[in-house]
């Protein structure tokens, strides 16, 4: 069953040209229902699909590279850019407005479970292991 965390994603870079963004994408802080996803417990193979809105059928680029701390998981991702007019172009190009002017302001990553742990006395989950 594929879950979902959410954190505040914090740009550190951006190259306009290759639209490329660094920035933390997950860190060992309790997200927005207070579960915990531990970076150190992930399990990824590169590149992997960058989508909007976890919408798996209209993917917007590539993590292309992601390091991993015990403050959490910094990623880069090459958003795909096009000169062909279309709707793929207003897409993609509509993404990257919203990335870079700051109207997308959190990341969530999709994965799956592969150890856990309840947090005591409450009703989220401690993800040690994940894919």
């Amino acid at each position: 069953m594929i879950k979902r965390a959410y954190s505040q994603i914090t740009i550190k870079s951006i190259d306009e040209d290759k639209r490329i963004i660094e920035g933390v994408a997950t860190s060992p802080t309790a997200d927005r229902y207070g579960d915990v996803v531990e970076p150190s417990g992930a399990e990824y193979v590169l590149p992997m699909p960058f989508l909007m809105q976890h919408d798996s059928r209209e993917p917007i680029g590539h993590v292309i590279d992601a390091k991993v701390s015990k403050s959490g998981i910094t990623i880069k991702a090459k958003l795909v850019k096009i000169a062909e007019p279309g709707a793929l172009k207003d897409r993609l190009d509509e993404a990257w407005q919203c990335i870079k002017s700051g109207l997308v302001r959190g990341l969530s990553i999709g994965f799956t479970p592969i150890e856990s742990a309840r947090i005591k006395d409450t009703y989220s989950e401690h993800y040690l292991k994940w894919s």
